[in-house]
């Protein structure tokens, strides 16, 4: 079972590998003005590729904790119910890695979002920020609302390096 959670981490970290190579090549069509490229509808919405370099990259993060943390001789198991136990003994291992991920990104938050807005010609914190994140989908755009705009990334930065810290070396 490790391994298995193992393989999943590898194989979205490789997929954000990916994703960040379908970012450059947006940058360098972009750079050249080439209106015709394949990348066009990721130059037109960097969100469709920016969401799901996202997922997989803190998915795979998500995993690779799982990976680290559990104990291999507590995940054995022969039939469907010792396998139902088994994914009751990964919860706890599950919400740990939760937390360390979700502290990972919103550590970060702050500087991501700021180094975006200088390239936008914003200041580091824009008090005008979005308060709401996009979730592109085939050809529709879903806007879901969000708190870590603005100032409040800098106290969420905060608390997620605390939890960070309490989530690796004191659970």
């Amino acid at each position: 079972m490790k391994a298995v959670i193992l393989l999943i981490a590898c194989l979205l970290l490789g997929l954000a590998h990916y994703y960040s190579a379908v970012k450059s090549g947006c940058f360098y069509a972009a750079m050249r003005r080439d209106k015709r490229n394949r990348l066009k509808k990721y130059i037109d919405n960097m969100h469709r590729v920016q969401v799901p370099f996202w997922y997989s990259l803190f998915g795979g993060l998500f995993f690779a904790c799982m990976a680290i943390l559990i104990k291999e001789e507590s995940l054995k198991f022969q039939s469907f119910e010792e396998f139902i136990i088994c994914l009751k003994k990964l919860l706890p291992f599950a919400f740990r890695s939760l937390i360390i991920t979700m502290s990972t990104s919103s550590l970060y938050g702050v500087f991501y979002q700021g180094v975006i807005n200088w390239g936008a010609g914003k200041s580091f914190i824009d008090p005008q920020e979005k308060r709401a994140f996009e979730i592109p989908l085939k050809n529709i755009s879903i806007w879901v609302p969000k708190f870590w705009y603005g100032k409040n990334r800098i106290y969420i930065s905060i608390f997620a390096l605390i939890l960070l810290i309490y989530a690796i070396f004191f659970w």
